[in-house]
Parts: structure tokens; sequence; C-alpha cells
């Protein structure tokens, strides 16, 4: 009797550097892939991150009563970043409140702004950990580049890290090809 070969058998491989960097451009001649120190025969390259063009991106928005006097800051920032993107790409906005949500998917720059301005209470009690789990948890399963844009004021509450940890979220991401970047709201970071 034949087997079929199983998807969950087939092995997803990311080649890192020695810092944990991901290296970019390598192609199928560039390994050699062995089983029992035997190499195999067939191998296939199926798919290289580096060479997408798009881009699914989230933007995680604080929700701290501090951050709500950035608003024309933020909508600028999200105007910009959203009229950017093009077909094939998509922006998710995660508000980072008490209990983090998504208030928006698509690519219009219009809704995009408002989900921003008005996409979740403000609250002292806003959470960084939780947010920034959301708006990477949405990226996870996509083929495309990936990063979450932090719109913020550049301080964070004590508990930012109640419930993830600081060096967890950070595996999150590198484990998952996730970039993180901020945007300091107010501009005096």
């Amino acid at each position: 009797p034949m087997s079929r070969p199983r998807a969950d058998t087939i092995p997803a491989v990311t080649v890192e550097d020695r810092l944990g960097r991901p290296v970019v451009g390598l192609s199928e001649s560039g390994f050699q892939v062995t089983e029992n120190h035997v190499p195999v025969a067939e191998r296939r390259l199926v798919f290289s991150t580096h060479q997408s063009r798009n881009a699914a991106v989230s933007l995680l928005v604080e929700r701290s009563p501090e951050a709500a006097r950035f608003g024309e800051s933020a909508d600028e920032v999200t105007r910009r970043l959203v009229s950017g993107l093009g077909t094939g790409d998509t922006v998710s906005v995660v508000s980072a409140g008490v209990s983090p949500v998504v208030s928006y998917e698509g690519l219009s720059v219009p809704d995009a702004v408002a989900a921003v301005r008005s996409g979740g209470g403000v609250s002292r009690g806003w959470k960084f950990d939780l947010g920034l789990r959301l708006a990477a948890s949405r990226l996870v399963p996509d083929a495309r580049k990936k990063e979450v844009v932090f719109l913020s004021t550049g301080t964070l509450p004590q508990d930012s890290f109640e419930t993830y940890g600081l060096v967890e979220l950070a595996q999150y991401l590198r484990n998952n090809g996730i970039v993180f970047s901020l945007v300091d709201l107010d501009g005096s970071g």
C-alpha cells in the first residue's frame, strides 16, 4: 500500500542568523535537506516571504487618556500608512483598551481613521500585552510581510506585561516573522 504525505509532516523552515534575524534571499539551491543523515531527493521551496510584495499590517492603538490628546497625530499617521498600502495589502486596527478589540479590517482610509479615533474606550487600565498579542495573532497565519505598528505616547503602564511577559511577546513576534514598530504620537521620543 502507498502512503500519502500528510501536510502536518512537511516541515516549515525559517533560517536565522546567530542574532535571531531572518536570513532573506536564499533559494532552493542554498539548502541540503536530510533525513537520518541521508539527503532527501525530492524537496521543493514553496514560498519565500521576502519575495512577497504585499503586506499585512496591524495598527495597535494605545487607549490611555494621554493618547486621546493626540488624535490628530494618530489620524495623520493612519492616513499616510493606509494610503501607502495597495491591492493585496490589508490593515487591521486593534484598540488596546481594558479588553482589546479589532475595530477595523480593510483598506479604506476614512474607515481606518475613524476606527483609530473612536475604536475603543479610553482607560488608565488599557492593556498593552493583550493588545499586542491580539494584533500579532491577526497576522500569524498570513504569508505576506507582517508588521504591528504601535501608535503610542511612548509610555507604558506598570502592569503592561501582566498576562504576557516582554520576552514571551518578543519571541512570539520573532517566531512568526512579525516586525514591531513604534510611532511616538507626542513626538518627544
